[in-house]
């Protein structure tokens, strides 16, 4: 059972809206777990109600708030698929490798979809030291650690520049899947627009980019509040019309996506900068866990949230080396904290964009086909990490977590 050689091992029930659907593990941006983290109750409870909504998760990080092995345990245990990321930054990486590392031989892949090497790095560019040759060392680590064991998994990185960007470097090359995010909104397109530049982007990706590996989404999506960008509205009714559209096509269509995303997340409102009133705003529900109005989406011919296929072979030969050994260290006390209540503040923001590295949105292509070529801002869950910071659980091997503590 542990090569990925067959499709996906779960089911979806009568239920389930999505294939996959992106989630945050955090409550703040402090860096201090015991503050930024939602607490092991909080988790389960979303996860809980995550199954009974789509297929597959998509989480940013395995060792910030130890969202890796709870994610794990939690989407093996309500019969969920779940797709990981580690960071891409060369400062934390090993750390959140050694994380992934450690879950890897206490609970097993076997329902895992792929791994993500960072998430938009190339068009963030706020860390100097992440590039793509960066990027494709680390992914060839994690696919050499990972066959060593006997897993196929899919590696890549995601993010959102163009397919044509130069930025790419060799990433498409040694990567196992070609995997992008998507925001008609942020380039300004009206929501009658949205799924046929979706389409474009999608079908030029395939045929043009992706040599040949398979094509997924890994963040798309649309705000339901905030500011307006260009004709693209911010609001309940457009962000139904798109997501009614996207997922019935994309279901129907075989397309493989992590929509953007699960819950509301307001710490951003402050955290990232200008866009903080849009990104609070992405949630097919609401913080407090209710749904939205449009959220209960049943497609015209009942198309079902399939489970997500896995690619069975890996897009470069690994070479036969050692693989570096994960220190024995002590388990980490996971602080058995409250939620963080979070204000509801308004939709108002300042216009500063501080330490998030924000950029303008190019205009409105021409063409649908244009989209592809074009960079596109799509906010994530993995805001750069300031250097001076005392991260907990991923800066390094010394804080590694033995992940017995849940078993």
């Amino acid at each position: 059972m542990k090569l990925f050689t067959l499709l996906a091992l779960f089911g979806c029930t009568a239920a389930q809206v999505l294939r996959g659907v992106n989630w945050g593990h955090r409550l703040d941006q402090t860096w201090n777990d015991a503050i930024d983290c939602k607490s092991p109750e909080q988790f389960e409870r979303e996860y809980k109600q995550m199954s009974t909504y789509a297929s597959a998760v998509k989480i940013y990080s395995c060792g910030e708030c130890l969202a890796g092995p709870q994610s794990l345990k939690l989407t093996q245990k309500y019969g969920m698929q779940l797709f990981l990321g580690v960071t891409a930054d060369p400062k934390y990486f090993p750390g959140d490798f050694a994380v992934l590392q450690n879950m890897t031989e206490t609970y097993g892949l076997s329902n895992v979809l792929g791994i993500s090497v960072g998430t938009e790095d190339l068009y963030r560019g706020d860390v100097p030291t992440i590039n793509a040759e960066s990027i494709v060392s680390q992914i060839k680590q994690l696919q050499q650690y990972l066959r060593s064991k006997g897993y196929s998994t899919p590696v890549t990185h995601v993010d959102a520049i163009g397919a044509d960007d130069t930025r790419w470097g060799d990433i498409r090359a040694v990567q196992d899947i070609y995997m992008y995010n998507y925001f008609p909104f942020w380039m300004g397109i009206n929501v009658n627009g949205g799924l046929p530049a979706t389409q474009g982007a999608y079908y030029d990706i395939q045929k043009n980019f992706a040599q040949g590996k398979p094509v997924w989404i890994g963040e798309i999506g649309w705000p339901t509040g905030g500011y307006n960008k260009g004709d693209a509205i911010a609001d309940e009714a457009n962000a139904g019309i798109y997501f009614s559209q996207f997922v019935c096509w994309a279901n129907a269509n075989n397309i493989i996506y992590f929509y953007y995303e699960m819950f509301d997340e307001p710490w951003k409102l402050t955290k990232v900068g200008a866009t903080g009133p849009i990104e609070q705003n992405f949630g097919l529900f609401y913080f407090n866990e209710t749904a939205k109005s449009f959220a209960n989406l049943q497609c015209s011919g009942g198309q079902p949230a399939k489970p997500i296929p896995v690619p069975t072979t890996s897009a470069v030969q690994i070479p036969a080396t050692s693989v570096v050994q994960v220190p024995t260290t002590s388990a980490v006390q996971v602080p058995a904290t409250s939620a963080v209540q979070v204000p509801a503040t308004s939709a108002q923001a300042s216009a500063t964009v501080g330490n998030s590295a924000v950029s303008e949105t190019p205009a409105k292509p021409s063409t649908s086909a244009a989209v592809a070529q074009t960079s596109t801002f799509a906010p994530d869950n993995t805001v750069a990490r300031p250097q001076s910071s005392a991260m907990s659980l991923v800066i390094g091997v010394s804080s590694l977590i033995a992940v017995a503590l849940f078993i």
